[in-house]
């Protein structure tokens, strides 16, 4: 039971280090999609299909960016303790 226990210790840590990594790269993927967001607010024709087709795409790949970020920061308080 004990081999047991390990293995699915060691597999929890290795599930950990892989959401840590993809959540600091969702991290630096937000604030590259703010800058983005706000490039295409201000130098796009306002309301033309373009516009609120790219400004749609931006804005949820912003958010879920966000959310990584957000997964980020938990993960490594989680590890912390």
């Amino acid at each position: 039971m004990k081999e047991k226990d390990c293995f699915y210790d060691k597999l929890y840590k290795l599930l950990l280090q892989v959401g840590k990594s993809s959540s600091l790269l969702g991290g630096i993927l937000s604030i590259i999609m703010f800058v983005l967001f706000f490039y295409l607010l201000f130098h796009l024709k306002f309301f033309s299909n373009d516009f609120l087709i790219c400004l749609g795409l931006t804005l949820a790949m912003f958010i879920s960016s966000l959310l990584c970020g957000l997964n980020f920061f938990c993960t490594h308080k989680g590890l912390k303790k």
